[in-house]
């Protein structure tokens, strides 16, 4: 017989451990999409609409200095100074560069090319009548110097519409990265609502998985295939819940039977094994049959099997077993090529703490009486004693 030992974890923790392991990975793709995809993304967005602000930047530099350039040609017609030509060249270069950084910046924007384009043109056609303007001797040709003031200004006019409407561009496209960014922030946010929610969905249903799955885990890992009985592992572990029951640890009394069916061998051998098999399905419903609720049995392996009795003395230990060794007798367990199957047990008992302190001592003490009941003929109910037994096997007290 194996040494039984103290359950470990139980049940209920185990589960909780499975469920935390379980969530663990939803919570770790979650913190993920979170750290990884859902605020990289929305940065990445502030980025795009604050390089989208900072493109204004070069627009008004424009748009000031070629307010600036439109002076010295007015001012030259006024006064005839020379130093307004000077002034306006420096001014028109800046007004160059100035167009250049725009065009630099525009292509990260979208639609506006062909205002911008307008607006470099009507500076050209506006530089080259300033030019033409500040060529000229301004007493000696009055009118055709105040004509080309007039394209010039003309000119400058319809580039500073054209930049404008460039401006009013770009405005818009401002507006929609912030509208279109506030609405993939707050999509985000239900996104991760969802996600949230989802979680705790997911958690819920493992949860009952789970629990559906350590029940039919349980079921098939404690009982035996064949009968439904516990097996040698579910016996262990009722056993070790059974010593650290209140009954048990209150002295109250406990008892094991230990049990074989006489000459299954033969049974196998004459009929084959499926009816070897039937024999063991019928032994263990008539065992079953004859226990209380609170008692439980179970397949060792073979043909031989363990019951225990909870909170019952020494004296009714034998009663009990000797009732289940009758029933078993009694009649046909079941019919193979037309011919009843007739089956008798031997049993060994023995009772907590009169003969064993522990577990495992107790096992081995039914194991004897068991032992001896078969020395003794078989089909009999043998209960241990301790203060005989301990000495030799045959002295166990034999009960027929």
């Amino acid at each position: 017989m194996p040494r039984f030992y103290p359950a470990g974890l139980s049940p209920r923790v185990k589960f909780i451990i499975l469920t935390g392991l379980t969530l663990a990975p939803l919570a770790g793709i979650l913190l993920f999409v979170l750290v990884f995809v859902y605020i990289p993304i929305f940065d990445a967005m502030d980025a795009v609409t604050a390089e989208t602000v900072n493109d204004m930047v070069p627009l008004h530099r424009l748009q000031m200095t070629l307010q600036r350039a439109e002076l010295p040609p007015r001012r030259y017609l006024l006064t005839g100074n020379r130093q307004e030509r000077d002034d306006f060249i420096r001014l028109a270069e800046q007004v160059d560069r100035a167009f250049v950084a725009v065009s630099r910046s525009h292509s990260r924007l979208s639609g506006s090319s062909l205002r911008l384009k307008e607006a470099r043109v009507q500076w050209d056609e506006a530089e080259h009548e300033a030019r033409s303007l500040l060529s000229r001797s301004v007493g000696a040709d009055l009118p055709n110097a105040v004509v080309a003031l007039g394209r010039f200004d003309a000119s400058v006019a319809r580039a500073a519409e054209a930049l404008d409407a460039y401006h009013r561009a770009i405005h818009r496209h401002i507006l929609h990265q912030f509208e279109r960014s506030r609405d993939l922030k707050e999509r985000g946010i239900l996104l991760v609502t969802f996600a949230l929610g989802l979680a705790v969905v997911l958690g819920i249903g493992g949860s009952f998985l789970l629990t559906r799955d350590r029940r039919s885990l349980e079921a098939s890992a404690l009982h035996d295939p064949l009968t439904g009985l516990y097996n040698r592992r579910g016996l262990e572990e009722k056993l070790a819940e059974a010593v650290n029951t209140p009954i048990v640890a209150d002295r109250q009394h406990f008892a094991l039977v230990v049990f074989d069916a006489d000459r299954f061998k033969e049974v196998n051998d004459t009929h084959g094994h499926q009816a070897g098999d039937e024999v063991l399905r019928a032994i263990g419903r008539i065992v079953s049959g004859h226990l209380r609720a609170s008692d439980f049995v179970g397949r060792l392996g073979g043909d031989e099997f363990m019951i225990a009795l909870n909170d019952v003395a020494p004296e009714q230990v034998f009663p009990l077993a000797d009732r289940i060794r009758r029933a078993v007798a009694e009649g046909p367990l079941v019919h193979a090529e037309g011919k009843a199957i007739m089956m008798t047990v031997t049993m060994g008992c023995a009772s907590y703490p009169e003969d064993a302190e522990t577990i495992n001592a107790l096992v081995a003490a039914a194991d004897e009486a068991l032992y001896v009941a078969k020395r003794l003929g078989r089909n009999r109910v043998v209960i241990y004693s301790a203060s005989r037994g301990a000495q030799t096997p045959t002295e166990a007290i034999a009960v027929e």
